[in-house]
């Protein structure tokens, strides 16, 4: 399954289908989705929220990246907050970036390259 959705190619200002593109099911995809959200929220329950938050962080694609937050552009034109690399994820999903002394709570982030 990961190779035929890692072949699809972007496609914009278009609603489209899995179906349209691979064979893959929306059971193959919901069923063992679901699964693992019920898995997380008993976790959640019975108190691992730093489990969730330590797996979270491993598999964080923003760590040590540089990257730029933008405004949201729902609220008006999109302009930017701060710059800088992602040196920490808190506790409540904020980021700290390099250089800035306030962490980052809402945003539109953008990795840089």
């Amino acid at each position: 399954m990961a190779s035929s959705i890692s072949s699809i190619k972007v496609i914009k200002e278009k609603v489209a289908s899995l179906s349209e593109y691979t064979s893959c099911t929306r059971n193959a995809v919901f069923l063992p989705l679901l699964s693992k959200l019920q898995e997380n929220y008993n976790l959640l329950l019975e108190g691992g929220y730093q489990k969730l938050l330590d797996f979270y962080r491993s598999r964080s694609t923003v760590l040590d990246r540089e990257v730029t937050v933008y405004s949201d552009p729902r609220s008006g034109k999109a302009e930017k907050v701060v710059h800088g690399k992602v040196t920490h994820i808190g506790k409540n999903l904020e980021l700290n970036l390099s250089g800035v002394k306030n962490s980052v709570f809402t945003g539109r982030l953008v990795i840089e390259p």
